[in-house]
């Protein structure tokens, strides 16, 4: 991360509590329908790992590509192209490992119904500046995966919600960091007083 530099950046205001869009990115099961049309080609169907890190979680999804491992040594191992690392990193803040860049994305409460959200490009510092491939790629992030179906899901679970139909919402074995971030976030509200 310290060999990166921000290479571009999008702010924009989701309709939606900022918890749930950090909720999106605590959980791998939603990329076969939600994502079905963008990046999920790309990925295994039931190929998502987590560990808790204290009120931290990396989950890590396996792109199709990393059944080429059973054919290398270790030592030819590329887990940076065959997986996409996330980084919750407690309380706010995410980080996404492209293959060649991350995303960075910080989420800000504006009230309980809508949040403001920083999503940055950091490229590696010798990478070609000039290379149109980046403001390519970060749009197909930014643009489909992240604003119109990350987000768009979360308002739509936003005014779900509001409606009152569930007050409920089971967690299941495939969500375990959303679970540890929902924990996280009611002992630090205790610890707050």
């Amino acid at each position: 991360m310290s060999e990166h530099v921000v290479r571009t950046g999008d702010r924009r205001r989701a309709n939606c509590n900022w918890k749930l869009v950090v909720d999106a990115f605590s959980e791998g099961c939603h990329l076969k329908s939600l994502h079905k049309d963008s990046v999920e080609p790309f990925f295994l169907e039931h190929g998502t790992v987590f560990a808790k890190l204290g009120r931290h979680s990396r989950s890590v999804g396996a792109r199709k590509a990393i059944l080429e491992a059973r054919a290398l040594p270790q030592s030819q191992w590329n887990l940076r192209a065959w997986t996409t690392p996330f980084y919750t990193l407690f309380p706010n803040n995410m980080l996404v490992f492209h293959p060649d860049w991350v995303s960075r994305i910080t989420v800000y409460s504006d009230g309980t119904d809508h949040c403001e959200v920083q999503h940055d490009m950091l490229i590696p510092g010798d990478a070609d500046p000039e290379a149109g491939y980046w403001d390519t790629s970060f749009r197909l992030i930014n643009e489909q995966v992240f604003a119109a179906e990350d987000i768009a899901a979360c308002e739509s679970i936003q005014r779900m919600a509001r409606s009152g139909a569930d007050s409920e919402w089971p967690i299941g074995g495939l969500e375990t960091p959303v679970l540890w971030f929902h924990q996280h976030i009611r002992e630090a509200l205790q610890e707050a007083g």
